[in-house]
């Protein structure tokens, strides 16, 4: 009663805050929300766990007490109250670390089916045949006038010019073949023959 001073005014403590003025006792300060935190005094608002983070306590007073999303798991959003806010990796995507904001991708010429995959043995090589870009969730077959005699490849071997396939997914060079007499092509990666003038 009576104070003359603003720092006779008390701080609300660390783990709590208050976003109001003329506050008389100490109670009316808040705890921090689950999914924040505080480790200053006399705050109008508490810090939010960060991405790829949770905390489901209240009245938290440090940053290391919101716990990491689990291996295979991620979260882009701040201030996650739970753990099964994490999601798991999708398709085509893997986490070996906790507290991770977005997952990695299966390499090129890898796929994976699995979803909250913690290890990126879970990325096979895509077969002969078959091809595929970085994060793909299965293999694709080589397109016509081209093929693919190795496996876990990002694209596909064209056949040479003076050559053709019309069949998709081969595997082998000599599936490529040899223009018929009357026909020719001068580019590679063809499907068909075109006929003499």
């Amino acid at each position: 009663v009576g104070q003359q001073f603003e720092n006779a005014c008390k701080s609300c403590p660390e783990g709590k805050y208050s976003d109001e003025k003329g506050q008389q006792i100490q109670s009316s300060c808040q705890p921090c929300e689950a999914g924040k935190w505080s480790n200053e005094i006399g705050q109008k608002d508490c810090k939010l766990c960060g991405a790829g983070k949770w905390s489901d306590q209240v009245g938290q007073q440090n940053e290391t007490t919101c716990k990491s999303c689990l291996m295979g798991k991620w979260s882009n959003k701040t201030g996650q109250t739970a753990e099964s806010l994490c999601k798991p990796c999708s398709r085509g995507r893997w986490s070996n670390q906790t507290g991770m904001k977005e997952c990695n991708v299966c390499l090129a010429g890898k796929w994976s089916n699995e979803t909250g995959a913690d290890s990126d043995d879970f990325c096979e090589l895509c077969d002969d045949g078959r091809f595929s870009k970085p994060g793909e969730v299965e293999c694709k077959p080589c397109g016509v006038g081209r093929y693919l005699d190795e496996k876990g490849k990002s694209s596909c071997k064209l056949c040479s010019s003076g050559k053709w396939s019309n069949l998709t997914g081969q595997v082998y060079k000599h599936s490529c073949k040899l223009c018929q007499e009357g026909q020719w092509s001068n580019q590679t990666g063809q499907n068909v023959c075109k006929s003499c003038p």
